[in-house]
């Protein structure tokens, strides 16, 4: 279970500093328009390296910044 939610600390915290989850909060909360602009406009275009960044070990100052 430790593993586990250090996994999902992880990638919980890179996508909160993401453009795109602020996006989202934009059109749903601020301004609810539900128009978000996503930087990628299609699934397709999100690459393995993309997703893999969210997974990575975490360092150092990124502790530091949550």
């Amino acid at each position: 279970v430790a593993d586990a939610l250090r996994i999902e600390f992880r990638i919980a915290s890179r996508i909160l500093c993401t453009r795109d989850f602020r996006e989202g909060v934009r059109a749903k909360i601020i301004d609810k328009d539900h128009s978000p602009r996503w930087s990628k406009h299609r699934l397709q275009a999100v690459t393995f390296d993309t997703v893999a960044k969210f997974f990575k070990p975490m360092r150092n100052e990124e502790w530091s910044r949550t």
